[in-house]
């Protein structure tokens, strides 16, 4: 018996993406919250990671419609739509698989599950991303990479918390040199 996934309703947390932290700090300083967030718009529009697809999958196919609809989102005119795909290649945050089709950089942003699930028939990030490292410049150090899972020896003893709460994810957003337009 198969297993319909498209009737699967047992969840009902929505579409997501997945920001990798750690890539954020990596960022250009020349990067403008302008083109991050039609970056992030881009991403709203993006296939789930998928191993079976020629390309990996997330994949996000740019037509009339979703060029306009991200235009009247941003509002923003369509030399400016165009203007922030071509800063986003030239950062190696997209690439261009086909004409008018780009690929978001997975070590930034990701869609599905990291490793391959078949029973979902989607996933894959961790491959997509051996798939970027010989054209991706994006990143300076890409050990990170490699050790995704915390080792025993970062998790700190009980006598290290304090009670102080950090909030990383705010200290790497200030950190990150997006700059205002």
């Amino acid at each position: 018996m198969a297993l319909d996934i498209t009737q699967n309703t047992h969840d009902d947390e929505g579409d997501f993406i997945k920001i990798y932290t750690k890539a954020l700090a990596d960022l250009p300083d020349t990067l403008t919250v302008a083109a991050f967030r039609f970056l992030i718009e881009l991403a709203v529009h993006m296939s789930y990671a998928d191993i079976n697809d020629p390309h990996g999958g997330m994949l996000i196919q740019i037509n009339a419609q979703i060029r306009e609809e991200i235009q009247s989102r941003l509002n923003i005119k369509k030399a400016m739509f165009y203007r922030h795909l071509k800063t986003l290649e030239e950062h190696s945050l997209i690439k261009e698989v086909k004409k008018s089709c780009y690929q978001i950089n997975p070590n930034l942003l990701g869609k599905g599950y990291f490793e391959y699930r078949p029973m979902y028939r989607q996933g894959g990030i961790k491959a997509l991303r051996d798939s970027w490292k010989d054209t991706d410049d994006f990143f300076e150090d890409d050990e990170w990479l490699d050790n995704l899972n915390p080792s025993e020896e970062s998790i700190p003893d009980d006598d290290d918390i304090t009670d102080e709460p950090e909030f990383p994810h705010l200290k790497i957003y200030k950190n990150i040199g997006l700059k205002e337009k």
